[in-house]
């Protein structure tokens, strides 16, 4: 070994002490990633600009994986991956009293539950035509493109769990889900029926069955293939106890679901 690195001489040095920054670099970046996601200290809001500021995250064809893009703003499950980081980002940044905008104008348009949840939960602005940044607005860019080349493919939503809890918070109340959910309720047991692909032929028949088992359980079978309000379908997720649905976009909703909620 050393008679092949000794003609190499000082280059070869030159290469591991380089080598070994750029892991040292990496560890940190880790670390710190970490201990922002778990300190929930470095997770409140950190206001840096006055009160009249607009912070707006872009979202950009460059920052997020091709299958993401090429389902932007028509698939919610690959919207909403892109939609969380921004939400932490812009809550971290003390944008979470109708202070904030999102603009995906080089991606597609958002609509339905996607732009629902920029609007109705997130409580920001969506850039348009006529709706767009100010000459004293803040503009922020989420590193999704980084964090997944970092994590392996792997996509963390939010920062915290708090950051998911005042999302929900936006659009159904505690008091609104302990009137339904809670000590004294009945075990609240939803089942969601895909109209269309992935659909169980025998949803009813579980349901039944559930009911038969658990007779003191309240068991209600959904269907959200018809595209009601964001707000109907999260309260209908917050104020599940258990929560029995196929794979598929319509899941993205787990985000307004309460701790210790079960998705099978």
């Amino acid at each position: 070994a050393m008679a092949v690195i000794k003609p190499a001489g000082g280059r070869c040095f030159l290469i591991f002490f380089v080598t070994l920054a750029m892991v040292f670099q990496f560890a940190v970046m880790v670390f710190q990633d970490a201990n922002k996601r778990y300190n929930p200290a470095l997770t409140q809001p950190q206001r840096t600009h006055n009160d009249t500021t607009t912070y707006w995250c872009v979202l950009e064809p460059n920052m997020i994986p091709r299958n993401s893009e090429i389902n932007f703003g028509q698939n919610i499950a690959h919207t909403t991956e892109s939609l969380l980081p921004c939400w932490s980002m812009l809550y971290e940044l003390g944008a979470t009293h109708g202070n904030c905008g999102v603009d995906t104008t080089r991606l597609r348009p958002l609509k339905g539950w996607t732009e629902q949840l920029v609007t109705d939960a997130m409580r920001c602005k969506l850039r348009n035509e006529t709706v767009h940044p100010g000459p004293n607005d803040s503009i922020h860019k989420p590193n999704l493109y980084l964090m997944r080349q970092y994590y392996n493919h792997y996509m963390h939503y939010l920062n915290h769990p708090d950051h998911a809890q005042l999302l929900r918070q936006n659009l159904v109340s505690d008091a609104f889900i302990s009137e339904r959910k809670g000590p004294g309720k009945p075990l609240q047991i939803g089942l969601v029926d895909r109209l269309k692909t992935r659909r169980t032929t025998n949803l009813q028949d579980i349901a039944d069955g559930l009911r038969v088992a658990l007779p003191d359980s309240k068991v209600t079978v959904t269907s959200f293939d018809h595209g009601p309000p964001l707000r109907e379908q999260a309260e209908w997720w917050a104020t599940k106890d258990v929560i029995i649905a196929a794979h598929g976009a319509g899941i993205a909703n787990a985000i307004f679901i309460m701790p210790r909620t079960i998705i099978l």
